[in-house]
């Protein structure tokens, strides 16, 4: 098979070559861009990290690759990819569905954290020397209600963590967990409810034709005025100039961001050019389930699924 790897470290290239010596590859620290793209029309199959700065896997990406017979990528959402061109050729895609659902709720917390106790602007004070204890009045979050929306994996981390901190936890999801509402504690409501009642909203539902901007502008006015909202998730969840048309008249809100509409295009992003002039703000990388122990786990997983795919006995496909 001739198989193409993107957007690998040095570090997975020696775990990569080891499981793959039968096999033709090619290695690029890279995304698939229009440059590498001439190198590798001929794979058969094509193995890469979620898209991010990159070529997303659509229909127009994808006619360049006449022998495609698979695509693995090393994520759990799989939006990036055009599964009904995939379908339509016959290309299998499979993903990583657990790996990081510890690593990405602890960040949700580290963002909740950062934004209730002010920390960033705390920093900024200190750096510039000067400390003004009113501009960074923080907030506890015992007792306070954190609506989450999508309770797969990672949601059901977020819960647990959220339990430890004393918030009380309410949760919507279209398919509820009935073993986890048992286990953990917590009760589903309505959407709407949901959006009226919490102090905090976390987002962790896959992006999909039903949760596309599940949070809009038909919807957002429910908020409290000082809600904090958190994505992790998929950017596309969120109605952005809805999100920054609520943050800018509502300075109490806030708003911490891993993912956002436009972030593979963020060097043009005028989505993220507003969100970054606004002091409400706090805004990362899609960077919450990049840790060490998460990406060894997504390479396993990775690994496994290419190798079984090879073997006619394919795993974890969408």
């Amino acid at each position: 098979m001739k198989i193409s790897f993107f957007l690998i470290d040095k570090a997975e290239e020696d775990i990569i070559i080891n499981n793959f010596k039968e096999h033709s590859i090619k290695i690029f620290s890279e995304p698939l861009n229009l440059k590498n793209l001439v190198e590798v029309k001929d794979s058969d199959i094509i193995v890469s990290k979620a898209v991010f700065l990159n070529l997303e896997f659509d229909r127009n990406t994808l006619k360049n690759f006449p022998n495609l017979k698979m695509i693995s990528t090393m994520s759990t959402g799989f939006d990036h990819i055009d599964l009904i061109y995939c379908k339509e050729k016959g290309i299998f895609v499979s993903n990583v569905p657990s790996y990081g659902e510890k690593s990405v709720a602890e960040f949700t917390f580290a963002l909740i954290l950062s934004l209730l106790k002010q920390i960033p602007k705390s920093i900024n004070q200190i750096n510039g020397r000067r400390v003004d204890s009113k501009e960074i009045t923080g907030s506890d979050l015992n007792e306070k209600i954190i609506g989450v929306i999508g309770t797969g994996r990672i949601g059901l981390n977020v819960i647990k963590i959220a339990k430890a901190f004393g918030l009380k936890v309410q949760a919507y999801d279209i398919f509820e967990n009935q073993k986890a509402i048992q286990e953990l504690g917590f009760d589903y409501i309505p959407l709407n409810e949901l959006l009226k009642n919490s102090d905090i909203i976390s987002f962790h539902a896959p992006l999909n034709e039903q949760t596309y901007h599940i949070l809009n502008k038909n919807n957002i006015s429910l908020l409290k005025k000082d809600v904090a909202i958190i994505n992790t998730a998929r950017g596309g969840l969120i109605d952005t100039s809805a999100l920054i048309d609520f943050l800018r008249n509502n300075p109490e809100s806030l708003a911490g961001l891993d993912v956002f509409e436009g972030e593979s295009n963020i060097l043009s992003s005028n989505e993220l050019k507003d969100l970054l002039e606004l002091d409400n703000v706090l805004i990362t990388p899609h960077n919450a389930s990049n840790t060490k122990e998460a990406k060894q786990r997504m390479l396993d997983i990775t690994i496994k699924n290419v190798l079984n795919f090879i073997k006619s006995k394919p795993l974890n496909l969408v």
